[in-house]
């Protein structure tokens, strides 16, 4: 099996990114909760520590707007299917 696996390149690759994921989720299964909430504290950390332009900010909030603005007439549809 490892033979045909290793003539095509393309096979080995995905072959070999299908145990280094096993290994990782095996890793991750051992890890205890305080390692989880220390890793979590120091990713908010970083998150919270970056700086972003007004230009960036207000970008993003009018795409939230936009993508909550959808979301609420996909609700309204819904509900206008619903009653007829």
């Amino acid at each position: 099996m490892h033979s045909d696996l290793l003539e095509n390149k393309s096979n080995f690759c995905t072959f070999y990114d299908f145990h280094a994921c096993l290994h990782i989720s095996h890793n991750l299964c051992c890890i205890s909760m305080d390692k989880v909430q220390q890793i979590t504290r120091s990713a908010m950390r970083r998150a919270s520590a970056i700086e972003v332009t007004p230009q960036a900010r207000r970008n993003l909030q009018e795409l939230f707007v936009n993508f909550t603005l959808i979301l609420i007439c996909l609700l309204l549809i819904y509900i206008i299917r619903l009653l007829m």
